[in-house]
């Protein structure tokens, strides 16, 4: 159910053929970045898809509340919170089959304080072989951790760590895949998953030290380098007024944009609350396959382009076949990352599969 005329496309077709190529090049099982609301694609609805096929062996979130918010809605296969996890949330964490990462020694002790039997208790171990985020520095630490954790009968599961330079694969990363190396040859242990590459690396090497791949941006059909993935995600709106002015008259707060001649404008439901960055001013939208160039400040719920056309309802693409996330995020000196993570939720998504709509997700309905 959606009362805007703005919607943001999810085309399920694209998303398949992203996972196979991925698959296909990689060579290895995939673990399917989902968090941030799968990128602003809808993480629930994305899961869901994702989860038929044989290749997907994990979903990855960021917290414990985006992982809960996969299995209330009934998503069976594994779930890694690659973030934080608060060591009083544990037990949510077992009662729930959610793998967590071991950041630290300090963590783990606390862990172990807390809760008198982890044994059920899934885990990865994070090193921080350069990122300085989330992780074990040190081989030592490393070692001790991975002792504690099967002393107390912890199922140590896998061993990770985040290239900090994926998108050209040189030889800081290269240091540290020899660091991470190093890392597990100090101390031995069967992991049954250990990764590093994520959407970049995935597709710049084929190393053989690690048996999955973490696919984030690449699902949705970007990366660094040119790729033969697909953009999955269409935003579009409709004109919803069409006017005239005279030369002279202003436009939008601040007067920002003065008329020199007479000309046709179009007002289009979409603004800044729902993701539009008001740098974009002086930008363009397209309609009918042209720029539509964006006129004064951006609105919060609206935005005034040129509209030289008679009919009024005229579809407006924001991202699509003429101009894609990476473009916008170009113009805005930003990252692809952060153009859809900002699509606002309330933004309806529509989900298509072979050009029909299978599925359409408004969170004012469906929460």
């Amino acid at each position: 159910m959606r009362y805007r005329s703005t919607v943001a496309e999810i085309n399920l077709n694209n998303l398949q053929h992203n996972t196979d190529l991925l698959h296909k090049e990689s060579h290895k099982p995939l673990f399917c970045v989902v968090k941030a609301n799968a990128y602003g694609h809808g993480a629930t609805k994305i899961a869901v898809f994702l989860e038929q096929f044989s290749y997907v062996s994990y979903f990855c979130v960021s917290s414990i509340d985006e992982a809960l918010e996969l299995r209330n809605n009934n998503i069976k296969k594994p779930i890694i919170n690659l973030g934080f996890t608060d060591i009083f949330d544990l037990n949510e964490c077992i009662n729930n089959n959610i793998t967590i990462s071991i950041i630290s020694k300090k963590w783990l002790i606390r862990a172990l304080e807390a809760h008198h039997d982890l044994s059920k208790l899934k885990c990865h171990i994070k090193l921080d072989t350069g990122m300085n985020r989330l992780g074990i520095k040190s081989i030592s630490e490393y070692c001790d951790v991975l002792e504690m954790a099967k002393k107390h009968g912890l199922e140590v599961e896998g061993v990770f760590t985040h290239y900090h330079s994926s998108d050209s694969i040189n030889g800081a990363s290269l240091k540290q895949l020899e660091l991470f190396k190093r890392f597990l040859n100090q101390c031995d242990h069967p992991y049954k998953w250990i990764h590093i590459a994520n959407t970049d690396a995935a597709l710049l090497t084929n190393e053989a030290f690690t048996n999955a791949i973490r696919c984030g941006l690449a699902l949705y059909g970007y990366a660094s380098k040119p790729s033969n993935l697909k953009p999955i995600l269409t935003l579009t709106s409709q004109v919803s007024q069409a006017k005239e002015i005279e030369a002279g008259e202003t436009v939008s707060y601040s007067a920002a944009f003065v008329a020199t001649e007479k000309m046709k404008i179009g007002i289009v439901p979409i603004g800044y609350a729902d993701g539009i960055n008001r740098k974009l001013t002086n930008h363009y939208f397209y309609i009918n396959g042209k720029q539509a160039k964006i006129l004064g400040k951006i609105c919060m719920d609206q935005t005034i382009v040129e509209f030289p056309y008679d009919e009024w309802r005229n579809i407006v693409e924001i991202i699509g076949p003429h101009q894609n996330a990476a473009d916008l995020a170009q113009v805005l000196g930003t990252i692809t990352y952060e153009i859809l993570t900002g699509i606002s939720d309330r933004i309806t998504r529509t989900y298509k599969l072979d050009g029909q709509i299978i599925d359409q997700h408004n969170y004012r309905f469906n929460r």
